[in-house]
């Protein structure tokens, strides 16, 4: 097959960058569940949460019953291929 000259090195580095910002969203994901857990422990009801962040009781629902998708599952590819592109370019 021939064609024009890619740079994969180009690529592989995005879809790095790409797999450290999923793994700080998942993070604050996280950091956000837990501070959502401890506002409900102290007493405060779920409808005021909800209003103050301005979510919809879908959103709310969701944020307090789901968990969030693996990374491997964000990026729509396997657990190895994760793992792969995770690793730094020597």
């Amino acid at each position: 097959m021939s064609g024009p000259e890619v740079d994969l090195t180009l690529l592989k580095e995005d879809l790095e960058k790409l797999v450290l910002l999923e793994e700080v969203a998942e993070r604050r994901q996280q950091m956000i569940e837990k501070r959502l857990e401890e506002a409900i422990e102290a007493g405060v009801p779920a409808e005021t949460i909800r209003k103050e962040l301005n979510l919809s009781q879908e959103s709310l629902r969701r944020i307090l019953r789901d968990d969030p998708p693996e990374l491997a599952e964000r990026l729509g590819v396997s657990e190895e291929t994760a793992g792969n592109i995770a690793e730094p370019i020597p």
